[in-house]
């Protein structure tokens, strides 16, 4: 019996593709001295290699009560795919567009918020590219908000300062192509 074999190619069309991430968090509790009586006006320290700020900071209210709020950070990210010959194929030599749009939500605030995304395996990033709410930043580490950097990987950074609901969305993008 002879068996065929039929060479399958499957494309995968990444033309604006979201995804969103999120995470918040809350502690709460009661600041007592040894006799159990509450204790209001004492800072209260919440420390995590895993925080954005590594800490946050709550003050004690006349009943002893603290409350160490998150802030959210939902992060939305879509690309488009634009091939040479106008289409929007993932081809060697494809332009891949990316863009994330940085949120914050909640009560607190995220301070020295930094974007770092890893360039895709198998593609270059476009130098000239990386922008900041539509302005342009330089590739160098230098007096803007962005670089582009190849060691130890290559990567995009962005300084995005102190986030909160009320500063409003940033957005990144930067395009990379295909290998």
């Amino acid at each position: 019996m002879r068996r065929a074999s039929i060479p399958v190619l499957i494309l995968v069309a990444v033309t604006l593709v979201p995804s969103l991430v999120s995470a918040q968090g809350t502690l709460t509790g009661t600041v007592r001295d040894e006799s159990g009586a509450v204790l209001p006006g004492v800072t209260v320290e919440a420390s995590s290699p895993a925080l954005i700020e590594k800490v946050r900071v709550a003050v004690s209210d006349a009943t002893g009560q603290y409350l160490v709020a998150g802030v959210a950070l939902n992060v939305v990210q879509t690309q488009a795919v634009s091939d040479q010959f106008g289409g929007t194929r993932p081809l060697p030599g494809a332009t891949i567009t990316y863009s994330f749009v940085i949120s914050a939500t909640g009560t607190g605030s995220a301070s020295t918020s930094v974007f770092t995304n890893d360039i895709p395996a198998n593609t270059t990033y476009v130098p000239g590219t990386l922008r900041l709410n539509s302005a342009v930043l330089s590739d160098a580490a230098d007096a803007d908000a962005g670089d582009f950097s190849t060691l130890p990987n290559a990567r995009v950074r962005v300084q995005l300062g102190t986030l909160t609901q009320a500063s409003g969305s940033q957005t990144i993008q930067f395009a990379v192509t295909i290998n």
